[in-house]
């Protein structure tokens, strides 16, 4: 193989206890649960500081209660969840539950917001305002902030309130810190113009949590919700059953929305009860479950080589921005690709010896980026260093094997692992800009993929989510089916 330079990341992690992959735990807390199953720890803070005053106090002020940076993209929750109070009158309530559970939420997250566009770099980890975050805040001219309040515990007066239902708010805008909405339970009434503020209540949370459980199909939830609103009015009984009519609905390129394209700019729309319960028991909803089993392998992969950096068990020079930067290429993957690359990481694993075993997976709706793993034993008299040297090379060789096969691909990924060695185990990741491609190059890697034995041609898989697609006749019938079980479920 030649020794040409690539633009690329390459991460060798150390020889370490075969300790194996275990899945993540969801935490007690509301927000911790956000970390560890839905954004994963390396780009979630929780309780983030910023160093205003710290020469008076000695100690930064709480940001956020939870802080979300991926990329270009930053999400900003703030949790000010309160008792219901209960003083015997309802409107009274309510209007108290939203200043302190709402307002106090909306007010903190526009001062977060003023000071991450004004001071992205003076963001820290701790109180003491001594541990900076392993990545890195955007500009003002890059930053995309997404707005979340958290505000929990209405959820029983609220089935009080209406005489039953999920119990979540209704939702037809965006949140504010102004007085509360004359109709109880239902977020509406910002400003005109005001930034667009989503409110998750005991519902909400766990439902978006479990459905929208990547960063990218979360975001994406929340950007098309907030489109939607600004074109045409939306209500919804509760969030739970607009994302219901969200997974239903697809656009001309077959991505989820709000709109069809059918209804052009509609006047509005209305999204009725019981859409998400009956969305549940569809069977592309259960389809889509089971394979949804696999794609965890791939979550707990990233979570494992984060934790391994951040043991300081990284053999090389790969700063912490390059590190994010490959491991944020692992998080691109939504939940429907991470299926695939999930069996991926399952052969691999579980690979013993012999010879040189790979794996590619290259998604369609991400033609830039290839997804690939490489498996090599290592023999009992290689050190581990010249092991890892040619490995590296068997990675490098596999990437660049990629865009022969993919001419589109920009990048790839390479993930790299091999049989147990005497009990301990190492793994490998690199990442592959094609900027530099060249005719030298190419030939090079023509004659590599001749010696290895790999196919000049490329498999392209496309994700659905559902494995089935749910026609627009069918959602429509599982709404009708919702309101018929709720009028007998409240007639006498």
């Amino acid at each position: 193989m030649g020794q040409v330079a690539a633009s690329r990341i390459g991460l060798e992690f150390a020889f370490g206890p075969n300790k194996g992959l275990e899945m993540p735990t969801a935490s007690e807390k509301v927000l911790a649960k956000l970390c560890s199953r839905s954004f994963l720890s390396l780009w979630s803070y929780p309780s983030p500081y910023q160093d205003k005053g710290f020469a008076q106090r000695g100690e930064g002020k709480e940001l956020c209660d939870l802080l979300v940076v991926f990329g270009n993209d930053v999400i900003i929750f703030s949790d000010k969840s309160c008792a219901y109070p209960d003083t015997g009158k309802e409107d009274l309530d309510w209007k108290r539950w939203w200043k302190r559970a709402v307002a106090e939420s909306v007010k903190q997250i526009s001062g977060a917001e003023r000071w991450l566009r004004q001071h992205p770099g003076r963001v820290f980890a701790d109180s003491r305002c001594s541990k900076r975050l392993d990545v890195e805040i955007p500009d003002h001219a890059s930053i995309r902030i997404h707005r979340v309040v958290v505000a929990l515990n209405a959820r029983k007066r609220c089935q009080r309130f209406f005489g039953g239902g999920s119990g979540s708010l209704m939702v037809c805008g965006s949140a504010h810190d102004g007085d509360a909405p004359h109709q109880q339970f239902r977020i509406d009434g910002a400003p005109l113009n005001a930034p667009f503020v989503h409110v998750l209540d005991d519902v909400a949370l766990h439902v978006l949590m479990s459905e929208r459980d990547t960063i990218g199909d979360f975001i994406e939830y929340l950007a098309r919700k907030e489109e939607a609103m600004s074109l045409t009015q939306v209500l919804a009984t509760g969030e739970e059953d607009l994302l219901a009519h969200y997974l239903t609905t697809l656009d001309a390129n077959g991505k989820y929305t709000f709109i069809p394209p059918s209804a052009g700019r509609p006047d509005g729309i209305l999204v009725d009860e019981s859409n998400y319960k009956f969305f549940r028991g569809l069977p592309q909803y259960r389809s889509a479950k089971a394979a949804n089993k696999i794609s965890y392998l791939w979550d707990e992969t990233i979570e494992y080589f984060t934790e391994i950096w951040r043991d300081g068990n990284v053999v090389g020079g790969a700063s912490r921005l390059d590190t994010e930067r490959a491991l944020r290429s692992m998080a691109l993957a939504r939940r429907a690709e991470r299926r695939a690359l999930g069996e991926m990481v399952s052969q691999l694993v579980t690979y013993q010896a012999g010879e040189v075993m790979t794996a590619c997976r290259t998604l369609l709706d991400k033609d830039a980026l290839a997804y690939a793993g490489v498996a090599l034993a290592q023999p009992a008299s290689a050190p581990d260093d010249e092991y890892r040297n040619v490995r590296a090379e068997v990675m490098l060789a596999y990437a660049r094997s990629l865009k022969i096969r993919l001419p589109n691909i920009e990048q790839a990924l390479v993930l790299g692992f091999h049989a147990p060695h005497r009990g301990h185990v190492s793994e490998a990741l690199l990442l592959v800009d094609f900027e530099d491609w060249n005719e030298e190059i190419e030939r090079q890697t023509r004659g590599d993929m001749e010696r290895f034995g790999w196919t000049a041609t490329g498999e392209k898989r496309t994700a659905h989510e559902f494995p089935l697609p749910v026609t627009r006749e069918q959602a429509r019938r599982q709404r009708q089916m919702a309101r018929q079980a709720e009028k007998r479920k409240k007639s006498p």
